[in-house]
């Protein structure tokens, strides 16, 4: 079992926050944490895990994507990060 899988379990039924890295790294498939980070996303869609994030982590998330102006990606974050039935806000 890899570490993160081990830490999941340790983290079983708690709230844990996710910042914008947690983001990037996933939908944009940076290495080597886009395969680690599906066990994570994972464990909160299987509801093992409850995530937290902010209106800060979309705008961080956003900077890039306004910048080169990629209205697809745009769209891929705030739909993710304002999905209400997965990662509720922080306030």
């Amino acid at each position: 079992m890899g570490v993160i899988l081990k830490e999941l379990q340790r983290l079983k039924k708690s709230q844990v926050y996710f910042d914008a890295n947690i983001f990037i790294y996933a939908l944009e498939g940076i290495d080597p944490f886009c395969k680690e980070l599906e066990d994570v996303f994972e464990s909160v869609d299987k509801g093992n895990l409850s995530a937290l994030t902010s209106e800060l982590s979309l705008a961080e998330c956003l900077v890039k994507p306004i910048i080169v102006k990629d209205l697809k990606a745009q769209e891929m974050f705030d739909k993710t990060l304002t999905d209400s039935n997965t990662f509720k806000q922080f306030l």
